[in-house]
């Protein structure tokens, strides 16, 4: 007895029923193109109706939908679906404009995200980009946006002045709605603030000792966080201590390049040579200018 018909047996006593004829599978499979082409001629096409969505998506957003517009201007703008809705970036980060104007927090997010990197963070960028991220935040739509808003404050964006105080508070928000990197800016803030009145040492400690018992988790930027606090409270022995782990750290990370590495190591050496010599550390740069030349 062959396997096909030992197949064909087993079959039988699981279904309780007469068993299907196998012999088929002993042939060789045959190509026949006039089949393939009429089944090619009655297969259903089943991308049409994501092809009716996506027309009524279009249509809602030229009706002033803003989920809509939202939606639309999305796809537009990444060219997730290229095939269906061609990419074009200008014409999809329109529509997240106007889906933002709209009230739409998702879009007034992304709407920010993508003015300020095809403006390449210039002033001009930021200043458009503002009114999206102040709707997105307030809206609580993305703890990012929340920690965006602080670096607007505490960079002196969009023709602000620099506001530790506001900064912190954004950041204080973000942590809140979950947003890991935010303890560490708002220690940050506190403990470097460039502007004296608004500088808070004593509080930056504070916040710093939920890291500080966490030392051997932190990562490098997190170690060179709570080395400037302590510094700004004069502990500068354990200031030399943080910073020289963070300086570890960084050294072997190895998913950093190696530009970024050498200008890490710059950074950081220089505030652990404040230390040892009896000072602390106050910012003396904008992250955003670091952004626009490509540096940390």
């Amino acid at each position: 007895m062959g396997e096909v018909r030992s197949m064909e047996i087993a079959l039988a006593e699981v279904l309780e029923a007469e068993a299907p004829s196998l012999a088929l599978l002993d042939r060789t499979p045959l190509d026949d193109a006039s089949m393939r082409t009429r089944l090619n001629e009655i297969w259903p096409d089943y991308a049409a109706p994501l092809r009716w969505r996506l027309r009524a998506v279009r249509s809602k957003a030229e009706a002033g939908d803003a989920f809509a517009q939202y939606a639309y201007g999305a796809l537009q703008y990444g060219g997730g679906l290229p095939q269906m809705v061609p990419k074009n970036t200008v014409e999809g980060l329109a529509w997240l404009e106007k889906a933002s104007e709209g009230g739409q927090a998702q879009a007034a997010w992304l709407a920010s995200v993508a003015i300020t990197e095809e403006g390449k963070y210039s002033d001009d960028a930021m200043r458009r980009a503002w009114p999206h991220l102040q709707r997105a935040a307030a809206q609580g739509a993305q703890p990012d946006a929340l920690l965006a808003v602080a670096q607007y404050y505490h960079d002196g964006l969009a023709g602000s002045p620099r506001d530790c105080r506001q900064a912190e508070e954004w950041a204080a928000r973000a942590e809140e709605a979950g947003a890991k990197p935010a303890r560490n800016a708002r220690v940050w803030i506190l403990a470097t603030c460039p502007v004296p009145a608004q500088r808070e040492s004593a509080r930056a400690l504070e916040l710093a000792q939920f890291m500080i018992k966490r030392k051997d988790e932190l990562g490098w930027q997190e170690l060179d966080t709570v080395a400037a606090a302590l510094a700004a409270n004069g502990d500068f022995e354990r200031a030399v201590e943080f910073q020289s782990l963070a300086i570890d750290k960084m050294t072997a990370d190895g998913e950093l390049s190696r530009e970024v590495r050498t200008k890490a190591q710059k950074r950081l050496k220089a505030r652990l040579g404040h230390y040892r010599n009896g000072r602390d550390y106050v910012v003396d740069y904008r992250a955003i200018d670091e952004m626009r030349t490509s540096r940390l």
